[in-house]
């Protein structure tokens, strides 16, 4: 029976240990009555409940130990017997250690007077042994089949215990999440109740004056009033497709069209078709090809470029390099740059930072928000990072067809 050290420090199995919640855990009741179980079905004085970390065994459980391995609650693994059970994935049975060809060079024999040994492996859904529940003794002792069936039936109730603490965990975590989720949908329903509110106002008042009061008005007040209400309801036409998007985003039900998108001539059409504003270098080398949906491709450049003239100041650039199996598009300008503790929130929903640009600006406070989840819903990646001398960038990476 060689063992197999591979099986030990499989990572597979050392996630599984890990997401058992139990290495390094106090002592628990539960696991605490099985070993004295094991201990009295067994009749010997000693039983554990061992778990294989990569260098070490873990107690969870322990009776009849000595009291420094009591407190300590673990050994290296050059002291274990239960190391040969996780590599093998089978019992181990020892009768006289100090004659069993495994382990009768194991240093536990002198330095904690183990003779006799039997473990069972504690094995996950997944095949992974944990470790084992095992019994031993300071005597030579004959271990009958019964006494290995006794432990591997222990083995399957301390597996549906570790089972049974997994699901209430994954339980606590699904309500904490729950939770979040709901915290997050009250303060969504509350900022975009507070951002709809203003603009709404004014749509209600200039038209009301202008309903009652319509024939003592003149032409410049009637056409200014006209104008604000058209302003208004445009940003709340603008809110609320914004705010569709990232529920679609959020839910995950932005499903792509890909398709093989020549760059720049997709960039210069966006370019043409964008309101009036600051000038866009364009530098976007020829036969540069992006896989990506045509109109997340045509808001996320139309977002980044508007962000640039709201926020930032001329010279604005657009860039785009092929990189291996990337596409790497910049758009960059040279404003007064983003404030450094705003950085961590810039792509948050309904940030907006405090700097002078930012209050002159009328937005949503949703495009970052938008933009990034639409790159990433086209398998790619957006972050940002200060311009030199000044200003911001924004560095979008796509994949090529």
């Amino acid at each position: 029976m060689a063992m197999r050290m591979e099986e030990i420090t499989s990572e597979q199995r050392l996630e599984a240990l890990g997401r058992s919640g139990l290495l390094d855990a106090p002592p628990q009741e539960a696991f605490d009555r099985l070993t004295r179980l094991a201990s009295a079905l067994v009749g010997v004085p000693t039983s554990l409940v061992s778990l294989v970390d990569r260098e070490r065994q873990f107690f969870t459980s322990a009776v009849g130990l000595r009291p420094d391995l009591d407190e300590a609650r673990e050994t290296p693994l050059s002291h274990s017997f239960c190391k040969y059970v996780v590599a093998t994935g089978a019992p181990l049975v020892v009768d006289d250690a100090r004659e069993h060809p495994i382990v009768k060079d194991n240093p536990a024999i002198t330095d904690y007077g183990v003779l006799s040994y039997c473990g069972v492996p504690l094995r996950d859904d997944a095949g992974s042994v944990l470790g084992t529940i095992c019994v031993l003794d300071n005597e030579v002792h004959s271990w009958t089949p019964e006494q290995v069936q006794t432990l591997t039936e222990l083995g399957e109730m301390v597996m549906t215990e570790i089972r049974l603490r997994r699901v209430a965990n994954d339980l606590e975590g699904a309500n904490a999440a729950l939770r979040q989720a709901n915290q997050a949908l009250r303060d969504f329903i509350s900022v975009a109740s507070h951002d709809m509110k203003n603009p709404l106002t004014a749509v209600l008042g200039f038209s009301s004056t202008m309903t009652r009061r319509w024939d003592q008005l003149e032409d410049d007040a009637k056409r200014s009033s006209v104008e604000l209400i058209e302003k208004q309801a445009r940003f709340l036409a603008r809110l609320v497709d914004d705010l569709l998007t990232i529920s679609k985003l959020e839910a995950g039900v932005i499903d792509p069209l890909l398709a093989d998108i020549d760059l720049g001539a997709a960039v210069s059409q966006v370019l043409r078709v964008m309101p009036e504003g600051d000038e866009v270098a364009l530098d976007v080398d020829a036969g540069v090809h992006v896989r990506a949906d045509a109109d997340h491709l045509q808001r996320i450049v139309t977002n980044l470029v508007s962000n640039a003239r709201k926020y930032g100041a001329p010279p604005i650039s657009l860039s785009a390099r092929a990189e291996a199996d990337h596409v790497r598009l910049v758009v960059a300008d040279s404003g007064s740059g983003v404030p450094e503790e705003f950085v961590p929130r810039l792509f948050d929903k309904f940030s907006r930072s405090d700097s002078a640009e930012a209050r002159a600006q009328e937005g949503t406070g949703l495009g970052l928000s938008i933009v990034e989840g639409l790159v990433r819903a086209n398998k790619g990646s957006i972050h940002f990072e200060p311009n030199e001398p000044t200003g911001s960038r924004f560095i979008v990476t796509l994949p090529t067809p």
